[in-house]
């Protein structure tokens, strides 16, 4: 059996597009928390200060998708770095294996078309291309990479995964995976010891399966976390299901569900969602974040620990306490970050691997429910992507225009 791949990098995935940027302007991946990196000059470094790791070919960057992994990806549509036409999109990555380094380096199979949208999760990634063809790679032991076997090992090279249709959205949990048509029907595949996938059984999977209590409801989006999933309407509601002891489907009870549930408690204009291991997150078209599931850590935004059912309006406060939209929300494993209005990064929740990206000193009880503003040089540019993972933050820096 082929040894899986050392991942050493959590990182943030990026669309970048070429939008007429000066040749040289440079682009700022910052990341903070645990990182396994040999440029850091150790086999692993706690930082709790974003530091610059990379900086990114010209374009104009645009958020894609991120999810708790540990696998770096940053996908450029601009071809300068990869060598490809303008226009064409190519995607680079960071891990340590047999093949590559822990450096950027351009993936030779993906980057012979447009790749559109990726999402990686804990041992294996997801992309999609312009076609709306699927593609997976990395460890297969629960089916999770949808090739028809349960076979065990690691596949670098990534293999066309068909479903219905075309691939609009996908999203890449603890070893399963789930894709949205462009026709809006929700397929899954991998594991589903705790009814993950929605299909009304608790069998793993080793090829997509229609998820058919969604279909005919418009789905845009899906949300992966340790063990449950979300899924995103075009109306504005949200499904779940699957895990739910620590209340993280948002029912006001711990009953595992096998099949998509409506999210009680959200308003009927939730417009992006996001799921960590344990806890989940949405924000409203109007910028109102919400947030429910685990608390140990208070990666739910309340700072007392104890568990409860439903969902509740999570505030973020300026420094001059001023109450602050938001535009974008990512989970970690144990915590979350939300991008503002105003292009600042709030982190809260489990604090112990410098995850939040604070100079102030992690309490004692290992984490900080309220959120803080990340220490990012906001003087440099604007936040146009971030990401969260099992124990780090990252994030892209634009420059001015």
């Amino acid at each position: 059996m082929t040894a899986p791949p050392r991942l050493i990098l959590v990182l943030v995935s990026c669309l970048i597009r070429w939008a007429g940027a000066e040749v040289g302007q440079s682009y700022r991946l910052y990341a903070w928390g645990r990182l396994f990196n040999d440029k850091l000059g150790a086999a692993a470094q706690h930082t709790n200060r974003p530091i610059l790791l990379a900086t990114l070919p010209s374009g104009l960057v645009k958020p894609v998708a991120q999810a708790p992994s540990q696998y770096v990806s940053v996908v450029t549509a601009a071809g300068l770095a990869s060598g490809l036409p303008s226009g064409h999109g190519g995607l680079f990555t960071w891990r340590w294996n047999q093949h590559t380094a822990a450096i950027p380096s351009p993936n030779a199979w993906l980057n012979k078309s447009a790749l559109v949208r990726l999402a990686a999760g804990h041992s294996a990634v997801a992309a999609v291309m312009s076609d709306g063809r699927l593609y997976t790679w990395g460890s297969n032991h629960a089916g999770q990479l949808g090739k028809g076997d349960f076979r065990q090992g690691t596949v670098d090279v990534p293999l066309h995964v068909s479903i219905p249709g075309t691939a609009a959205h996908m999203a890449v949990g603890h070893n399963y995976m789930l894709a949205v048509s462009h026709q809006g029907r929700v397929f899954g595949w991998g594991r589903n010891d705790h009814g993950q996938l929605g299909i009304a059984s608790r069998q793993d999977q080793y090829a997509p399966q229609e998820l058919r209590t969604l279909h005919g409801l418009g789905i845009t989006h899906v949300a992966a976390g340790m063990s449950h999933s979300l899924a995103l309407g075009a109306d504005g509601t949200v499904y779940a299901w699957g895990y739910n002891e620590d209340y993280q489907l948002g029912l006001q009870d711990r009953r595992e569900r096998l099949v998509p549930a409506v999210v009680q408690g959200l308003p009927g204009n939730i417009a992006s969602i996001a799921a960590g291991a344990h806890h989940s997150l949405a924000i409203s078209k109007d910028g109102v974040m919400y947030a429910w599931g685990c608390n140990s850590y208070g990666q739910r935004g309340e700072g007392n620990p104890a568990q409860s059912g439903g969902t509740h309006r999570l505030d973020v406060w300026s420094e001059d306490q001023q109450l602050l939209a938001i535009s974008q929300v990512v989970a970690g494993t144990w915590h979350s970050l939300c991008l503002t209005e105003n292009g600042h990064v709030y982190a809260w929740g489990r604090c112990d691997s410098q995850q939040l990206g604070l100079s102030s000193p992690c309490p004692e009880n290992g984490f900080i429910a309220l959120p803080q503003r990340v220490e990012l040089p906001y003087a440099l540019g604007t936040v146009m992507d971030m990401a969260a993972g099992a124990a780090y933050g990252a994030a892209v820096v634009v420059p001015p225009t």
